[in-house]
């Protein structure tokens, strides 16, 4: 080590001894007038050499340091496409009738084209409601009648009830019909009224029948007594012979007449009793009869107007149904129908309306050999195909949402392409829903504001962490010296 040393140290005195002697040399200007062996002897050597190794080896040292110092972002290239955050609408006609399915309407009116921008609840397609039209009419005379039914037995209820009758207009029907109506209450009323009077009228003459029995029954046994006193005392007199026995024979024999009378009163006594009796059950029938008509109609009526009720509230549904109406504010696109007078099938797609307004998210597609390494919040630029970042920029956001299955494409409502790759969705929420360009400074007039549209196709790069560019250039060499020599 040492002999080393010092032998670099003589060739270090002898080089310095050597450009102290190439100073006495001949100036440059007059070694061109040399012969050209001595010219090459006289001539220095040109420092440019020298210099550019010098700057070379500072390069690398400076590369190297850089290489090991400085980091780059890992990122995840993902291609991917912009969706509004509410999905896109397919408007559809929900069919009529039973069997709803097989439904078929006929387009009566086209209100919107492809592309126009629509208002939430707006009319897009009119469909012809003749036949629903007609089904709802009939529901409607259906529930009128019923409720005039049931208006009609509650004003007999309510007769029965306080004697009087009241019976309230019913909704939708005119003065004319009511007064018809209430006519046929008072009819029924007046027929009822009629026969209790009959029955009421027979009671009161088998009720006389029995007082005027009752009456002569009590009259014959008041005489009945007086009769017997005077039996006794012809008997006593005919005894002593002051009166013959004829005439006790004879008052005996109108006191047995008397006792048959008597007998005939209590007959026709209780024949009358029996009469009233069988009338006041008439009289019962007849009311309970009425009541149990009224009431058996009220509840017909009752459950039939409710059950028409219903039916005309489907048919309303159906004809409102009819009324096909943008379910959000958005963009018309897709419209498959473009003839008045056409059919449509219940279910069929009829349009798409893009919802417009609202917030903007990236549905990208992550390849399966890098999911991985995708995190819930993990910062993401975009690239949007249509606009070049150079001129433009990029968007910025963050993954909110990593898709559980791998799936193939993006397009999940069409049928799967199997040249399309696979992958796994991954959603990213935009920062912004609109690149800009230009002076953007407050105040400025020359700023370019260019917004997103559902749809756009985009390339999102998902960072996913930092390494030094050392190991970036190393890992090849890394990887291909891990998996040397272990192949056949």
């Amino acid at each position: 080590m040492k002999e080393s040393l010092s032998r670099h140290w003589d060739i270090l005195r002898q080089s310095l001894a050597m450009e102290r002697a190439a100073a006495g040399r001949t100036p440059p200007r007059e070694t061109e007038f040399l012969p050209a062996a001595l010219e090459i002897i006289e001539s220095p050597p040109s420092p440019a050499g020298r210099l550019l190794l010098w700057l070379l080896c500072g390069f690398l040292g400076i590369a190297l340091l850089w290489s090991v110092l400085a980091k780059v972002d890992i990122i995840v290239a993902a291609p991917g496409r912009v969706s509004p955050l509410d999905s896109v609408q397919t408007v559809s006609w929900g069919g009529s009738g039973s069997d709803a399915e097989g439904s078929v309407g006929v387009v009566r009116a086209l209100r919107v084209a492809e592309g126009d921008r629509v208002r939430r609840g707006q009319l897009l397609i009119a469909l012809d409601p003749t036949l629903v039209g007609a089904q709802s009419d009939q529901a409607r005379r259906g529930l009128g009648s019923a409720q005039v039914e049931a208006a009609r037995s509650r004003a007999l209820v309510g007769y029965l009830a306080t004697g009087r009758m009241a019976m309230p207009d019913v909704p939708g029907l005119s003065a004319q019909d009511m007064t018809v109506q209430r006519q046929l209450v008072r009819s029924t009323i007046g027929e009822y009224a009629a026969r209790a009077a009959g029955i009421d009228q027979q009671r009161a003459e088998k009720q006389a029948q029995l007082d005027s029995a009752v009456r002569q029954r009590a009259m014959m046994t008041d005489t009945l007594a007086l009769l017997d006193k005077e039996i006794a005392m012809r008997g006593e007199l005919a005894a002593k012979g002051y009166q013959s026995k004829v005439s006790v024979y004879q008052i005996q024999q109108v006191r047995i007449e008397r006792l048959r009378d008597m007998e005939q009163q209590e007959s026709l006594a209780a024949q009358a009793r029996a009469a009233l009796a069988d009338l006041a059950q008439q009289r019962a029938q007849l009311r309970e009869a009425l009541a149990r008509g009224s009431l058996t109609d009220l509840s017909k009526a009752t459950d039939d107007a409710s059950l028409r009720a219903q039916e005309l509230a489907k048919a309303q549904r159906r004809g409102a149904l009819l009324q096909i109406r943008a379910p959000v504010d958005g963009t018309v696109e897709q419209l498959k129908v473009r003839t008045v007078g056409g059919t449509v099938q219940a279910a069929q797609p009829l349009l798409n309306i893009v919802p417009s307004g609202g917030p903007l998210f990236v549905e990208a597609l992550v390849p399966n050999g890098e999911i991985g390494f995708v995190r819930l919040g993990q910062r993401v630029q975009v690239k949007v195909d249509a606009f070049p970042f150079t001129d433009y920029g990029m968007l910025h956001g963050v993954v909110t949402s990593i898709g559980r299955d791998s799936v193939q494409g993006l397009d999940e409502d069409s049928r799967p392409d199997p040249a399309a790759p696979t992958g796994f969705k991954v959603r990213v929420r935009l920062d912004d829903n609109a690149l800009r360009s230009g002076d953007c400074r407050p105040g400025s007039t020359d700023c370019h504001i260019l917004r997103l549209s559902s749809g756009m196709r985009v390339q999102a790069e998902i960072r996913t962490g930092r390494r030094r560019i050392i190991q970036y250039l190393l890992s090849p060499l890394m990887q291909a010296g891990a998996e040397a020599g272990r192949e056949r």
